[in-house]
């Protein structure tokens, strides 16, 4: 992972001193160093929005925020779309044991499958989620650089395998390339914003997802709701 990191970080010192924000000279190593730093992270804030339209019947979370805690704990807020209706939900994962509150009710232990919501934690899990994933990128090329809350990143941006990605938001699998955008820090090396687009709610028609990542490593003690 040191090498990953100390690759892509030589990279931007070196094309630096050309003028302004150059590219990375090796895309892969700097995203591969990216998601070793998000693998390793002992906590993460994760903000989730998406321009999706779930079919009709179907619960879909439409975006939300919250606290992830390695190994397995996560704590944050949704808002879910249930037949068409938006709705409010607070979430809290502990040691893989979720806890659900809906509207005007109290916390209690749930199947997070049955309601049709994907498991923040299963969701970064190193071996089984969305890193593992995008580590299968394909056609990768730099975008630029972009700005983001006064901060330039760069932008790299691939094709990631569809059964890999639908099988991390478990949703209905799907065979076709996800279209990803990542953000990554050129002075941390983090990734701090991932842009998916895709049939993520219906084959026949593209959406987006976008995940934004901060508090990388913050302090935190998750625990069961009372």
């Amino acid at each position: 992972m040191l090498c990953l990191v100390a690759a892509g970080l030589a990279a931007a010192g070196a094309l630096a001193g050309c003028g302004g924000i150059a590219g990375p000279a090796s895309v892969r190593s700097t995203l591969f160093a990216a998601l070793e730093m998000l693998d390793s992270a002992r906590s993460l804030h994760i903000s989730y929005t998406t321009n999706g339209r779930a079919p009709p019947g179907d619960t879909v979370a439409t975006g939300g925020e919250g606290d992830l805690e390695r190994p397995a704990s996560f704590a944050g807020a949704f808002q879910v779309s249930e037949g068409g209706l938006p709705i409010s939900v607070s979430l809290v994962v502990v040691d893989g044991v979720a806890y659900l509150r809906l509207p005007f009710s109290q916390y209690r232990r749930v199947d997070l499958r049955k309601y049709g919501f994907t498991n923040p934690v299963a969701l970064f899990d190193p071996k089984t989620g969305l890193t593992a994933a995008f580590r299968r990128t394909g056609s990768l090329s730099y975008g630029g650089s972009v700005a983001e809350k006064g901060v330039t990143l760069w932008s790299i941006n691939g094709y990631a395998p569809g059964e890999l990605v639908s099988g991390a938001l478990q949703i209905t699998p799907f065979q076709s390339s996800v279209k990803v955008g990542y953000d990554i820090d050129p002075k941390s090396g983090r990734l701090m914003t991932i842009s998916m687009t895709g049939p993520f709610y219906s084959r026949g028609q593209q959406s987006g997802i976008t995940i934004t990542l901060s508090d990388y490593g913050e302090a935190l003690a998750i625990r069961p709701p009372q």
